[in-house]
């Protein structure tokens, strides 16, 4: 997992979350829903897509926001001396 700006995430990708810890919930999940309720299966899986699309961008959008508020602050110094 990287660590920017000071910020560390949980998970930066859905690989991530598969990989540490989420694998038996996220494996019987799909398991139930290709077993049970076939024509649910390509929703399930574009929903877990956008998912992690929403969580990475959130994910920038902080990163962005705290280089943004490091920059202010630096600045605010600067004119301070």
């Amino acid at each position: 997992m990287k660590i920017q700006h000071g910020i560390e995430p949980r998970y930066d990708t859905f690989g991530e979350i598969f990989l540490n810890g989420g694998r038996y919930t996220l494996a019987e999940q799909l398991a139930a829903i290709a077993l049970q309720k076939p024509y649910f299966l390509y929703d399930y899986l574009v929903a877990l897509s956008f998912g992690e699309h929403f969580f990475s961008f959130c994910h920038e959008v902080k990163v962005q926001l705290e280089a943004l508020k490091q920059q202010q602050q630096s600045q605010k110094t600067e004119k301070a001396n």
